[in-house]
């Protein structure tokens, strides 16, 4: 992008006068010309002299005769019209550069400590497309996999699902037995119940407390002892006898 005021990017090529001369014109009916005829003369001025062979025209004091029409008794030391002038018509190429000759094949310029143009084209660069990227197949989204659960808990689930199981048919035998009482009570036959012990079967010592824990809570809720029944619990292949009628 061109920035009025720095180096322009010139190409190879210098501009023929003519089409500096179009470039001219297209300035010098720019807004910020039409309204400025002190600053449209000064410019031609200088353009049509920067093409010739006369530099030696362009000084402040041929300027001030020749655009501003100051007599011969001109100062440049008292009279600063011309500085000032050139400052305004370096601001005016400016603002043209900068709105409607943004896209201009060719650049004007008047650079400061001197009154003579300088033509340069600007270079057509096109702009570099960024490379298209392979696409890169999608990668599916891990999974979750869900956390395994202790070994434990799941005896103990298991564990707990049996004594219900058991308690229900003991209860049910009981009942039963009960009923079988009243309706016989010469028939007194001897009743033993065996209490075998929960098996740790998740490897680890340390959860024996679990299986324990079941086999004496299925004994407390057994109500063998209240009704004189020989409660059997079996523990590491001996058998004791709990709850036993003296």
């Amino acid at each position: 992008m061109f920035v009025y005021g720095e180096p322009a990017m010139a190409a190879s090529v210098t501009p023929q006068p003519q089409e500096v001369r179009a470039e001219l014109e297209r300035i010098l009916a720019s807004p910020p010309f039409a309204g400025s005829h002190l600053s449209q003369r000064f410019l031609r001025f200088v353009v049509e002299n920067s093409l010739g062979d006369a530099p030696e025209s362009l000084k402040e004091y041929t300027v001030a005769i020749e655009v501003f029409e100051r007599d011969s008794s001109y100062d440049p030391v008292v009279d600063a019209t011309v500085r000032v002038e050139a400052g305004r018509l370096r601001n005016r190429l400016r603002d043209y550069y900068i709105d409607q000759g943004r896209d201009d094949p060719l650049i004007i310029e008047m650079p400061k400590g001197a009154y003579r143009a300088t033509f340069s084209a600007r270079s057509r660069i096109d702009p570099i497309a960024p490379p298209v990227l392979p696409a890169s197949p999608a990668v599916p989204a891990p999974s979750v996999a869900e956390t395994p659960r202790p070994a434990w808990r799941r005896m103990f689930r298991w564990s707990l699902a049996t004594v219900c199981v058991l308690g229900a048919v003991l209860g049910r035998v009981l009942l039963r037995r009960n009923q079988h009482m009243e309706s016989a009570p010469s028939a007194n036959a001897p009743l033993a119940l065996a209490v075998l012990p929960f098996a740790n079967q998740t490897g680890s010592p340390a959860n024996n407390y679990i299986t324990d824990g079941l086999t004496d809570n299925l004994i407390r809720r057994t109500p063998c002892t209240g009704m004189g029944i020989p409660l059997l619990l079996e523990r590491e292949f001996e058998l004791i006898i709990m709850g036993a009628p003296g």
